[in-house]
């Protein structure tokens, strides 16, 4: 259909055109949007994750370095299994007894006054750990599984221990703690 000169308007061919135009670039910003929240749902759970395993470490960092050498008729300074590491610190609540477990994937923390006996409610502090492992460098400067470490005497602390696990979000997580 031939246009007169003084017919100015658009045809429905040229209409149709700018609506499909328009319509894709509709979705193409849809998806875009949508790209851009994903992401940025995945990355404040991965910075939730980071904050969480950063400030657990940080109190087993701390628990490590405070650790004193002393034990009781019931237990060792420092006692360590597969999955559990037990030992005296001194904090400003006096002398206590920390006790790091890996129990159903959750590594807890519990604390209590070392003259205190029985057990201690444990605060689940990581959700999903899995591979806990546990290794101590002896006196003579050997590094050995901590569950199979035996001090010299019941008070004897490692001279380092390096704890090492893997979360969901995070794998490779590792203290290295040196007295």
């Amino acid at each position: 259909m031939a246009r007169s000169q003084g017919d100015e308007g658009m045809t429905l061919l040229e209409l149709t055109m700018v609506m499909a135009i328009f319509s894709l670039l509709a979705v193409m910003a849809l998806q875009l949007l949508s790209a851009a929240l994903h992401n940025r749902t995945r990355i404040t759970a991965a910075s939730v994750a980071v904050a969480d395993v950063v400030a657990v470490t940080s109190l087993l960092r701390r628990d490590l370095a405070t650790a004193v050498p002393v034990s009781d008729d019931d237990s060792r300074a420092f006692d360590a299994t597969r999955e559990s590491l037990s030992f005296a610190i001194a904090d400003r609540d006096g002398l206590q007894r920390v006790t790091w477990q890996l129990e159903e994937r959750r590594l807890s923390r519990a604390s209590r006054p070392w003259l205190e006996t029985g057990d201690t409610p444990a605060s689940v502090m990581l959700e999903d750990v899995d591979d806990l492992q546990l290794r101590l460098m002896t006196d003579s400067g050997r590094w050995i599984d901590a569950a199979s470490w035996q001090g010299p005497e019941p008070w004897a602390l490692p001279a380092a221990l390096d704890v090492r696990f893997d979360t969901a979000e995070l794998p490779d997580i590792r203290v290295l703690v040196a007295r």
